[in-house]
């Protein structure tokens, strides 16, 4: 490894340190995966000579910060939506998205949102999707940094149960029973 490699973990090393010390004070234990995601984008910017602040909040002053007055440069924002579709998960990249934090204004994410939404067909959406989110990917509008897991654990006796796709759906657990001993 290199002197940059070396400095690059050095800088990493030295900035989970001090997030974790941050965060155990602070947040009371907030997900170490959030944590380790800024500290890569921090270490990512020092390496290249980009200097960075990374100022940990408490979540009223985080939403003051970022949602209310867009006072930031890169923010780590969660994206979940009650189901899966593109509807929903895309619309935060339009120009008037009351979740679009960063106000960019792409009038091609616009259209190209505005046409996948009335799509018929779902190749035809499927394919206004991938180039959408192309454009939102290749302008870092947004960076994809982790992908939260759930796992689905239920007692034996718990019948007729599905795992659906998402977190969401089918909750209402209508179709579900316990079975006697």
């Amino acid at each position: 490894m290199g002197q940059a490699g070396l400095d690059h973990a050095l800088a990493r090393h030295q900035l989970r340190g001090l997030r974790r010390a941050v965060l155990q004070r602070h947040f009371h234990g907030l997900d170490q995966r959030l944590a380790d995601l800024a500290d890569d984008q921090l270490a990512g910017r020092l390496e290249i000579g980009i200097e960075a602040e990374h100022r940990p909040l408490e979540t009223a002053a985080w939403f003051a910060d970022g949602r209310d007055t867009g006072n930031f440069e890169v923010i780590v924002n969660g994206v979940f939506n009650y189901m899966d579709d593109p509807d929903l998960f895309l619309e935060r990249y339009t120009t008037s998205d009351t979740n679009n934090w960063g106000k960019f204004s792409d009038p091609r994410i616009d259209d190209l949102f505005a046409r996948q939404a009335r799509a018929v067909d779902p190749a035809e959406r499927k394919r206004l999707v991938n180039e959408l989110e192309k454009i939102v990917l290749e302008n870092a509008y947004h960076i994809p940094g982790l992908w939260w897991a759930r796992s689905v654990v239920h007692w034996a006796k718990v019948k007729n149960y599905v795992a659906p796709p998402n977190h969401y759906s089918n909750q209402k657990l209508q179709d579900v029973w316990l079975a006697e001993d």
